[in-house]
């Protein structure tokens, strides 16, 4: 599930990244365009008054970010409620957030790192 409301800030958007507790894992990280897809900056955590795995970060307004979910290291998964899906050119599927009006989804260049980590996880 995704989340979004205006930050306190007035000038970014909190998006709420959340699984369900129902999920078996040691680690989930949400990586994306937003974080350069290093599966090491952005962890899910499940806290006592809620069991679901979440995350809250801060977004830049009127964007549209690719991202996935990767649970212990060798497990894509897509948001089903995201905004959008895209099939990228490598035949990966990845979920997109849209943090604002952005009309439509614009299309979106696959840069050569995201590619390198999307090869290494496949690979294990």
């Amino acid at each position: 599930m995704i989340r979004k409301r205006i930050a306190q800030d007035g000038r970014r958007v909190e998006v709420t990244f959340e699984l369900p507790a129902s999920i078996w894992a040691e680690r989930i990280a949400v990586v994306g365009d937003f974080n350069d897809w290093d599966p090491t900056r952005h962890l899910l955590k499940q806290t006592r008054d809620n069991e679901n795995w979440h995350i809250t970060l801060l977004l830049e307004p009127d964007r549209a970010y690719r991202f996935c979910y990767l649970i212990d290291d060798r497990t894509w998964v897509n948001e089903p409620q995201a905004d959008a899906h895209l099939i990228l050119e490598n035949g990966i599927p990845c979920s997109v957030v849209v943090t604002g009006q952005v009309d439509p989804v614009p299309p979106l260049a696959v840069s050569p790192r995201f590619l390198m980590r999307m090869r290494a996880v496949r690979a294990v």
